[in-house]
């Protein structure tokens, strides 16, 4: 499900041949059968929606022993990513603007406490990856105008190469809850 016609695109052509059908729509309001999936997924995608009415539409999706699960990415803490998120926040204030609302997207689908799970990533991209990756993320390559992800691609370039290469490193925190048995 994704309310970006581009990004739906980019969805729909990398998972040509897969079992996917990708769905025009937003989190808040699927238009999806209800009670069909035994999973509900939100990938880097909380601070988008609304908590509330993305939770109860989660709930409503859910099968009877469905679970919910939200992943966060999170940029590490290195000299390259700290510029990098500063460059990401100037060119877009909403980049982020807190941590994603993981517990009230659970509390709103009527689900216990989530529990956590955190892996770490790590690549180092090639200017050409580098570019790809800021281009795929929501709050840059989609919510952009070409200007300004023209400046934003320069200039994390330029970082790549003042701190000996584009090393992208990430946290990622998987959520998960469940219905319980009823």
């Amino acid at each position: 499900v994704e309310p970006a016609r581009a990004m739906l695109d980019g969805l729909a052509a990398a998972a040509a041949g897969l079992p996917v059908l990708p769905v025009h729509a937003a989190a808040e309001e699927t238009g999806l059968e209800a009670a069909a999936f035994d999973l509900v997924l939100f990938a880097d995608a909380l601070q988008w929606v609304d908590p509330e009415r993305s939770g109860r539409e989660a709930a409503r999706l859910l099968a009877p022993a469905g679970a919910l699960a939200v992943v966060v990415a999170e940029l590490a803490d290195t000299p390259f990513l700290s510029a990098l998120r500063e460059r990401l926040a100037a060119a877009n204030p909403k980049a982020r603007p807190g941590p994603p609302p993981v517990a009230q997207v659970c509390s709103a689908a009527g689900l216990p406490p989530p529990r956590h799970e955190r892996f770490e990533d790590e690549a180092l991209l090639t200017p050409e990856q580098l570019d790809a990756v800021l281009r795929s993320l929501s709050y840059a390559g989609p919510a952009l105008g070409p200007a300004a992800l023209a400046r934003l691609l320069a200039d994390a370039g330029a970082l790549a190469r003042a701190h000996g290469g584009a090393r992208w490193r990430r946290v990622l925190t998987l959520s998960f809850t469940r219905r319980r048995d009823r």
